[in-house]
């Protein structure tokens, strides 16, 4: 156990890096942009977010499936040049999806954002459909080290970039969604050179690997559908029934939480990694331990974040922030859940339980969607608040805490038998 948590602490040193250089950023543009500009910021990049996440179809954790079931890497270069080939297709049908849905509606879906600013965030589509790819093939195999680098880089260069792009030249939003480009081209190209190297510098396309990532990945995507309807659909619904400056508080106080996942986050990837090379089974016994341990970690946390965010939050973003302070402790409980779910997550992949895994995550997230279309109308910016509460903690929770009872009691009767 030292030695995983050696590695989970590496892991958690670098995304812990990206996340302070994430936090800089954010209170540049807090304090430059106001409410208001993080909020219109929020807005575009929740819309890129939508779009890669329905498109990158997680063929990547297909991948990790993929290399547990096979061992050796004979399986590599095949499946690297399918992924290739599929995020350019994926990326232009989103990009044109986009498009028609902003001249069929005059941009009234997208909540009258700018097209030019909208143009721009859309540049990120490929990019973060790529970087889905490739932190899953570096984590099958064994070359998260090389993310964890990627990431150090590519979050410098983000800050570098909103200090010059938001602060410098006084581009405004439109500064802060280059800056994002920036950092995210980064991370992708750097792990796409080692991928290179591994695929023995050449692009193998095979079909049948694409059959084989799309059939699987199809019953799997629901699965990440539901997560994104979980986290992101608040921020679009909050888009269209509040202010700019209430858009903008939450989803500081959301991207706070967010940050706190930093440990889980790296448990689950440190998690991937064992599983693509041992099996689900053979990770179980680490895998209880582990959520028992970070899940612990949390809660400790959580009750200092509380104690902590009247006088912190003020000082980070300033005193036009200060409605996020309400916002960010109520959704502490929310943690729970999000680490259980997080550290869960290898064990759904491992075992093939893809459209098990994607059904469950899709009622979740549905839920969370009707959660936030009755309170957001009657609560405003608290009822997404109560929203993602009452999904996190009573949902995810209790589904991955009954999915750790079922992996206890079959690896226990393979040891019977």
């Amino acid at each position: 156990m030292i030695e995983l948590w050696q590695r989970i602490a590496e892991t958690s040193g670098a995304r812990i890096f990206g996340l302070l250089a994430g936090l800089v950023s954010l209170i540049i543009t807090a304090r430059l942009l106001g409410p208001d500009g993080r909020g219109t910021v929020a807005a575009i990049l929740s819309w890129v977010s939508l779009f890669s996440t329905m498109a990158y179809l997680s063929l990547g954790q297909v991948a990790i499936y993929k290399a547990g079931q096979e061992r050796g890497t004979e399986w590599f270069s095949q499946v690297f040049g399918a992924l290739a080939v599929l995020t350019i297709c994926l990326s232009l049908i989103s990009l044109a999806v986009e498009f028609a849905l902003y001249k069929n509606t005059g941009g009234a879906v997208y909540g009258k954002l700018p097209l030019g600013l909208l143009l721009i965030g859309s540049t990120m589509i490929p990019l973060q459909i790529w970087q889905q790819y490739s932190s899953s093939l570096l984590m099958a195999i064994d070359r998260l080290s090389v993310f964890n680098r990627a990431q150090v880089i590519g979050s410098t260069a983000g800050v570098c970039g909103i200090i010059v792009f938001v602060w410098i030249l006084r581009w405004g939003v439109k500064g802060a969604l280059v800056a994002n480009i920036l950092n995210q081209l980064l991370v992708a190209l750097i792990g796409l050179n080692v991928l290179w190297q591994f695929a023995g510098r050449r692009l193998q396309i095979d079909w049948y690997s694409i059959y084989y990532l799309l059939k699987n990945g199809v019953k799997l995507h629901l699965n990440a559908v539901g997560a994104y309807i979980f986290s992101q659909s608040n921020i679009l619904i909050l888009n269209y029934y509040v202010t700019k400056s209430e858009v903008g508080w939450y989803q500081f106080s959301y991207q706070l939480v967010t940050i706190m996942l930093v440990l889980p986050q790296a448990a689950s990837m440190v998690l991937y990694t064992m599983m693509a090379q041992k099996g689900a089974d053979e990770t179980w016994a680490t895998n209880k331990r582990l959520l028992f341990q970070v899940t612990t970690l949390m809660i400790v946390l959580s009750g200092l974040a509380y104690v902590i965010a009247p006088w912190a939050i003020p000082l980070i973003a300033g005193s036009e922030f200060t409605p996020s302070i309400a916002l960010f402790q109520l959704l502490l409980p929310a943690l729970i859940g999000m680490t259980f779910s997080t550290v869960m997550a290898n064990q759904w992949i491992g075992r093939g339980l893809f459209l098990e895994a994607a059904i469950l995550t899709l009622g979740c997230g549905f839920g969370n969607l009707g959660l936030n279309y009755y309170l957001i109308p009657r609560f405003g910016v608290r009822g997404a608040v109560y929203a993602a509460v009452i999904t996190a903690v009573c949902i995810q929770a209790m589904i991955n805490l009954a999915m750790g009872v079922w992996c206890d009691r079959n690896v226990r009767r393979q040891e019977l038998a």
